[in-house]
């Protein structure tokens, strides 16, 4: 059959379905990947089609109502008034992107979405082809844990975790509605109906694959046979893959580094933690390899104990050094898990607080670091715990170890080929 994998943002969301559509070409599936411009070489050097889509988080981290959005961290009043604020910005790009969506399922046999394609369902209907979700992280409803957009600081119940999925579903669609509703007029020729609500990831009761471990996250009783918690879906380096100039020399010339990942920290206040993390890295006696995407100013130059790198594979890295600092993104938190290594998150938004808290709730890593408080003090504490506590390196190898013995992507076209045999009798 042929597959569509919709997906958006940046390569660390485009990844794991890149990984998920390798698994399901090795197993006689024709894939593409609809996925923004710039991630084109990634899709097609592993053997998939490939279509281009608007890139809408460009878009997005070009506008000052971006910024708002990020810097909520985990309130959920500014989450929702900035993201409010994000989706009025762009309704013109998320449009387009629906529309690209749209081109890209042409001929297609089934339908897969990650969560930024809310018109996934609506293309599957109007084409007549199934659809599934295939989401990283857990947005299904169960009365066993609120959802994950919920601020720590909220808590009750199993009726108060139920309530919260109702709430992300309705806030979800309301930011997204007005530009689906002009396309699906525009598109289809019909209005939408309450419905089309059961299309919002993890409002209804569609098949859905979850792309990440039951050792991180495990699995509710509740959640129905429909929903397959499958494990991370990693992409492994390709066989001829080198590291950049300089990386293999850098970590031949001393003892492991640490890894800061400042490419998704936001352009508006990356430089200040550049700073702040060359402190605490020279505070705490260690060496560093600061991840430095392309975009927004050049950095200042860097001591010799430290190196920039713009392009390099996770999981050919982490294994390499002694930690991970990141923005808590699930793709980063994933890898350093998978690694073995102990990570902290200095979270932003969306899912970053939320993963950045499982870390710490496992005891593979330190507390997540508040942007508001980002001190060098705290990156250093940081730093020296992961470094320095056997306890705290003990538990992540271990847990590293089951990661790796997962075989999530196996799971997930598994269960996908299950579905479409059902489908098709």
């Amino acid at each position: 059959m042929h597959v569509t994998l919709l997906t958006a943002g940046s390569r660390g969301d485009v990844q794991p379905y890149v990984a998920l559509g390798i698994g399901l070409r090795e197993a006689g599936h024709t894939v593409r990947v609809a996925a923004p411009v710039p991630y084109e070489t990634l899709v097609r050097e592993h053997g998939l089609e490939f279509a281009p889509t608007a890139q809408a988080l460009g878009a997005l981290t070009s506008g000052a109502s971006w910024q708002r959005w990020q810097e909520s961290g985990d309130n959920l009043a500014g989450f929702l008034w900035g993201a409010l604020g994000a989706a009025r910005a762009t309704g013109a790009v998320i449009e387009s992107l629906i529309d690209d969506y749209w081109a890209a399922s042409q001929g297609t046999d089934v339908i897969i979405s990650s969560s930024s394609s809310i018109a996934g369902p609506l293309l599957a209907e109007a084409l007549g082809v199934p659809h599934c979700w295939a989401l990283c992280q857990p947005m299904s409803r169960t009365r066993a844990f609120p959802h994950f957009l919920t601020p720590p600081r909220l808590h009750g119940g199993p009726g108060f975790n139920a309530w919260t999925y109702r709430v992300a579903a309705r806030a979800y669609w309301l930011l997204f509605k007005p530009a689906v509703t002009r396309w699906v007029a525009r598109r289809v020729g019909r209005r939408l109906s309450r419905r089309d609500l059961d299309g919002v990831p993890g409002a209804g009761s569609g098949a859905t694959l979850y792309g990440f471990s039951p050792r991180v996250v495990p699995r509710p009783p509740d959640w129905g046979e429909q929903i397959a918690l499958c494990g991370y879906w990693f992409l492994d380096a390709l066989s001829d893959w080198q590291p950049p100039d300089g990386l293999a020399a850098f970590l031949r010339a001393g003892p492991p580094p640490v890894f800061v990942a400042l490419g998704r920290i936001g352009f508006s206040d990356r430089d200040d933690l550049l700073g702040i993390t060359v402190d605490a890295l020279t505070r705490a006696g260690c060496r560093g390899i600061l991840g430095y995407a392309g975009g927004g100013p050049e950095p200042p130059p860097l001591p010799e104990t430290m190196l920039r790198v713009t392009d390099v594979y996770y999981d050919w890295l982490f294994p390499r050094v002694a930690a991970v600092i990141h923005h808590g993104g699930v793709g980063t938190t994933a890898s350093a898990l998978q690694a073995g290594v102990p990570s902290v998150g200095i979270p932003g938004f969306y899912d970053q607080p939320f993963w950045s808290r499982r870390t710490a709730s496992l005891g593979v890593g330190p507390s997540p670091i508040p942007r508001r408080r980002l001190t060098a003090a705290r990156p250093q504490a940081a730093i020296m715990e992961m470094t320095r506590n056997p306890e705290m390196r003990t538990r992540a190898q271990r847990l590293g170890d089951a990661i790796r013995g997962e075989r999530g992507v196996a799971c997930a076209v598994g269960r996908l080929n299950g579905m479409l045999a059902r489908a098709s009798r």
